[in-house]
């Protein structure tokens, strides 16, 4: 966007929020509301809980813009704090659990949100994505990844960033980045592999 003309970069329109430009802010608003709705949508599976989290992350960018000290971390800025409070959710949504017994089964996803697209990945048929049927059977696998996992494969293939950018997102190193794309996307596969030899 940055190098586009016409459209204002995105460090200027964080220093005029900054500043108190409540126009800049929509402009924000604009351009990351879809993105940190599907990564949250990707994290949880909710709509319901990717909506209200959503708007949580934007009070959180809003009410803590004076104390952002560079701007040209903020892209990084708004994706931790969107993963942060989806690990918050889950601990809270376990914690709900595991104190109701009136709290039952896991909540209706069915028909949730729109499907995955996953860029092509070494060995991976593209015609495998392409299928509705498939899309859910990408769906579950990302889902069922441990949370340390599943967040970078949705950062990487589902958000385009570089491994560099989500170590910073997520406060690891970049080769710790790297060992988890490849143990989740090896994972998808397996899960992928056992769907297909079941198709069958």
């Amino acid at each position: 966007m940055a190098g586009t003309e016409g459209v204002t970069p995105i460090t200027d329109l964080v220093i005029k929020a900054k500043d108190g430009d409540r126009k800049a802010f929509e402009e924000i608003h604009r351009r990351y509301e879809k993105r940190i709705y599907n990564a949250i949508y990707q994290m949880l599976g909710d709509v319901e809980d990717a909506t209200d989290l959503t708007q949580d992350v934007f009070i959180r960018i809003y009410n803590g813009l004076s104390d952002l000290r560079a701007e040209e971390a903020f892209n990084s800025w708004i994706y931790r704090v969107a993963i942060n409070l989806c690990r918050d959710h889950v601990r809270k949504f376990r914690r709900i659990r595991l104190d109701s017994l009136e709290q039952g089964g896991r909540p209706d996803e069915e028909g949730a949100g729109s499907a995955i697209e996953i860029p092509d990945w070494t060995d991976n048929p593209e015609r495998i994505v392409e299928r509705e049927e498939m899309q859910q059977a990408v769906r579950t696998a990302v889902s069922a990844l441990p949370e340390h996992y599943r967040s970078v494969v949705i950062l990487h293939h589902l958000q385009g960033m570089d491994v560099t950018e989500i170590a910073k997102v997520v406060g690891c190193r970049v080769g710790t980045v790297k060992s988890r794309l490849s143990r989740g996307r090896d994972e998808i596969k397996r899960r992928l592999e056992r769907y297909l030899e079941d198709k069958r």
